[in-house]
């Protein structure tokens, strides 16, 4: 007989798998309905905990949730360093640990950075469906780093967006970001200065 404890299967998905398995409309859906349960004492979201290394500039941030009716439990993992990008590294990085609340089964490992980024973008676009006029065509995008693409997408997945006018501290990533969001979104987008 097989050792049962041997055959345990994590699920590991990466940021393309992310992207893959969670279009920009259902993560929308999916951040409505944790809003809902949140607002109805339905999850449970503890403190984050915070580790700071400030001989290195970063912050190290431990977040634990648990959704009883769903029957998982999670935990985000995720650091910021200050000095990452001038190294050609994210200023932060992120992990996502998926339990099963019943037997604490580990289920999936999940690259947070991305999914951090889908959900913020999705909480954008809800609110964006929930609070603008629906007869809204333009946006005004404030930054153009990594997080800006899930917030251009996740509008324009709520709104018939004709227009986006974006502005960055560093123009050129603001004028090759709007590039690549015209080319992906077909929609115009222009650096605002």
């Amino acid at each position: 007989m097989a050792d049962r404890t041997m055959e345990r299967a994590v699920r590991l998905l990466s940021s393309g798998d992310i992207l893959r398995l969670c279009p920009v409309k259902e993560a929308i859906e999916a951040v409505r309905t944790a809003f809902i349960l949140t607002s109805e004492g339905k999850v449970e979201v503890p403190a984050r905990t915070r580790l700071d290394s400030p001989e290195a500039k970063g912050t190290f941030l431990i977040m634990p949730s648990y959704l009883p009716g769903a029957g998982k439990l999670g935990v985000k993992v995720i650091s910021l360093y200050e000095d990452n990008p001038r190294k050609g590294l994210p200023f932060s990085q992120a992990l996502m640990l998926v339990f099963d609340a019943g037997d604490g089964r580990p289920l999936g490992i999940l690259e947070a950075g991305t999914l951090t980024a889908l959900r913020t973008g999705a909480a954008c676009g809800l609110a964006t469906e929930l609070l603008s006029r629906p007869e809204s065509r333009r946006l005004a995008l404030f930054g153009a780093g990594f997080q800006a693409r899930f917030q251009l997408e996740a509008a324009a997945a709520v709104r018939r967006i004709e227009e986006v006018r974006v502005f960055d501290q560093d123009a050129e990533r603001a004028e090759a970001f709007a590039r690549q969001m015209t080319e992906r979104l077909s929609i115009p987008v222009r650096a605002a200065d």
